[in-house]
């Protein structure tokens, strides 16, 4: 048999190509996908001292934690040197760093009407309540309930600026209120996708993953 020279070099090598093809095919059906799992964050916990109540709470390491006797204050902060978004007299000095989550918890003495007065004034209270409990308005005061403890949200402020306050009834004399800022920097009449980036580089917790961290906390409430 005469072989052209073509020929000679196809039948050699395509049979090869095709048998790497089908061995690489092969191995990536029957080879199992790698894991890479994200290692579980830690966890730290606090008790409420010299309290009747053995109320705790879990947060992730990440967070900074100052913790008082019924208090507990945590936040996470980055580098950030930026003009306060909330300073409408202009004559605020420039900030250093940016809390991108910040929340102080408070276990205080009382019902919910009495808390509430106490931190929100009698006004606010003979304004706001019908029935011996809040009156609810979507998006300034909503209803939460979380594990074994239901409670109220009330949202504070003007331009994004402002802050959440959370009371959740852990008897009928304690009250658990929650602090938490609003991060104007990150909302959206504010931000700027320059401004993410450049805050991603530095360890930025997006809005979305400081909610998912606070209801975390919240879920991790118990007695």
């Amino acid at each position: 048999m005469i072989w052209k020279k073509g020929s000679f070099i196809a039948a050699i090598f395509i049979p090869v190509f095709i048998g790497v093809f089908l061995t690489q095919a092969a191995h990536k059906k029957v080879s199992a996908p790698e894991e890479n799992p994200a290692a579980e964050e830690d966890l730290h916990s606090y008790s409420f001292q010299n309290s009747p109540l053995p109320l705790s709470l879990s947060y992730p390491a990440l967070l900074t934690a100052a913790p008082g006797e019924n208090s507990i204050t945590l936040q996470h902060e980055l580098p950030y040197v930026h003009i306060d978004p909330c300073d409408f007299k202009g004559d605020a000095p420039e900030q250093q760093t940016l809390a991108d989550f910040a929340a102080t918890f408070r276990l205080l003495p009382g019902n919910l009407k009495s808390v509430i007065a106490a931190k929100e004034g009698a006004a606010f209270v003979s304004d706001n309540w019908s029935n011996e409990t809040p009156a609810l308005s979507p998006g300034f005061i909503d209803q939460l309930a979380v594990n074994d403890f239901s409670g109220y949200k009330i949202t504070l402020g003007v331009e994004n600026c402002g802050s959440y306050h959370y009371y959740f009834t852990v008897d009928r004399s304690h009250v658990l209120y929650i602090e938490r800022p609003i991060v104007t920097e990150l909302t959206d009449s504010v931000q700027s996708d320059l401004t993410i980036k450049t805050l991603a580089e530095k360890g930025l917790l997006t809005p979305e993953k400081a909610e998912e961290i606070f209801q975390n906390i919240l879920q991790s409430l118990k007695l």
